[in-house]
């Protein structure tokens, strides 16, 4: 047998030996990975929503109604202008900005693409990301309706911007498992070189790692 070979079945009468080391490899990776996510709730709810509606149709009616019958936002305002808004959002009194162009109603029904602008405050970053990421599924989810029902899937009459590209749904749980992970990774490696240690100096045998000769 190898050097690898005897290393590895070292290793492998020292896992079973010890009751602690299962418990560390299997289990803490399992609640980790299983309960975090659920505990630590990232979901935003009542998020302040100003709207500044140019077009006043009947469609961008359906559309903040559409947004305000979730269970995320509230409605703050309705502002003229979009300086008007952002003067609400500089004194922190909203939360998202979503600003409807003049027209929509018009542009849509002659098959045009519309673009929809959403303004998220950044001071709180994980809201206002969260947020615009529940906004813009929103509006994207009813342009697909819009679609639809005119017969045209493959052009989405309203577009949305800024975009998330990378979990568009805005789904905390696939930003913590990958960082999990990595934590656990983490962890055990250095569970696993302080046991090592401890269970040398416990058995007496410390001594011949420290006079094993190491190659250059």
């Amino acid at each position: 047998m190898s050097a690898f070979g005897y290393l590895i079945e070292k290793e492998a009468k020292q896992f079973n030996s010890n009751r602690f080391m299962p418990v560390v490899t299997i289990l803490l990776p399992v609640i980790l990975m299983l309960f975090v996510p659920l505990l630590a709730n990232m979901e935003i709810r009542n998020v302040r929503l100003t709207v500044v509606d140019h077009d006043r149709s009947t469609l961008s009616s359906q559309l903040v109604d559409r947004i305000l019958q979730s269970e995320y936002f509230i409605a703050d305002a309705y502002c003229d202008t979009y300086e008007e808004a952002m003067a609400r959002m500089g004194k922190g009194r909203t939360d998202i900005i979503i600003e409807i162009p003049e027209g929509m109603e018009r542009s849509v029904g002659r098959g045009e693409t519309v673009e929809i602008f959403i303004a998220a405050n950044a001071v709180n970053s994980t809201k206002g990301s969260i947020g615009g990421g529940y906004l813009s599924s929103i509006v994207t989810g009813f342009s697909s309706e819009l679609a639809s029902s005119s017969g045209s899937e493959t052009v989405m009459p309203l577009t949305v911007n800024p975009q998330f590209r990378y979990n568009p749904y805005m789904d905390y749980k696939l930003f913590m498992v990958p960082a999990m992970m990595i934590v656990v990774i983490i962890l055990i490696g250095g569970f696993f070189a302080t046991m090592s240690i401890v269970n040398e100096k416990e058995n007496g045998t410390i001594e011949q790692i420290h006079v094993s000769p190491a190659r250059k």
